[in-house]
């Protein structure tokens, strides 16, 4: 809503998609207020990650995990928390048990609901790493770091795909779906069969691997910033000239 109020009052749309765009377009937006630049965020998911080093989190997550795997899980949207969280977190063990050479490491969020789920579900196995949530610094560095991913977070659909990580997302649909549209992102659905199932499936399958190395600048490049304030002052030199 705020989002919609706003762009009435904006100039200038600078849309991370041409999906975002269309979405724009149906709302009665001049295409000529419109400008397809990225999403500023995978300009700072990129910069963060060539500018900085880990730091102590995630040097000891590393330590914990030399010789595995990592699939990076958060969790945490509402409609997932209950009996669709439990059973996500139950596949994940489930697979962890049959793939000796795969780790979990999750950073749980504060929320009761989630942390009573990760404990139930997860706590007492060597391979399960319940941790603390991360800065951003050395969640990037964890996120770079992965093998797979598996989230129902919006954002972490766009830094993975952009990263080239596959991705299960915990959900039966998703409001990024160039995510699943660039062969990245997969949806895992709600229950525990269909995540176990694809957990599976996805381990096996090297072609997808191969596909989502290099990632997909579908949310941006990197270099949205530069698109944004190049554009504005091209426009302040046409208002001046003017």
């Amino acid at each position: 809503m705020n989002r919609r109020l706003i762009g009435r009052l904006a100039s200038w749309h600078f849309a991370a998609t041409e999906r975002n765009r269309a979405t724009l377009l149906a709302e009665g937006i001049d295409d000529a207020q419109i400008v397809v630049t990225g999403n500023p965020v995978i300009d700072a998911l990129f910069q963060t990650r060539s500018l900085t080093q880990p730091g102590p989190e995630m040097l000891s997550v590393r330590n914990k995990t030399a010789d595995s795997k990592i699939v990076l899980v958060t969790t945490h949207r509402r409609e997932n928390q209950g009996a669709t969280m439990r059973q996500h977190l139950r596949a994940l063990r489930e697979f962890v048990e049959e793939r000796p050479d795969v780790s979990v490491v999750f950073p749980v969020h504060p929320s009761p609901a989630v942390k009573e789920a990760a404990a139930a579900e997860l706590s007492d196995h060597g391979r399960v790493h319940l941790i603390a949530p991360m800065g951003y610094r050395d969640f990037v560095h964890l996120l770079s770091s992965a093998w797979m991913v598996v989230s129902d977070s919006g954002g972490i659909q766009e830094e993975a795909t952009a990263l080239g990580k596959p991705m299960l997302v915990l959900r039966s649909n998703t409001e990024r779906p160039e995510a699943v549209e660039s062969g990245i992102a997969r949806l895992a659905g709600d229950t525990h069969l269909d995540l176990k199932r694809l957990l599976l499936d996805a381990a096996a399958d090297e072609a997808w691997f191969a596909h989502c190395e290099g990632g997909s600048p579908v949310f941006g490049d990197g270099t949205t910033a530069q698109k944004i304030s190049q554009f504005l002052l091209g426009q302040s030199r046409l208002a001046v000239a003017a």
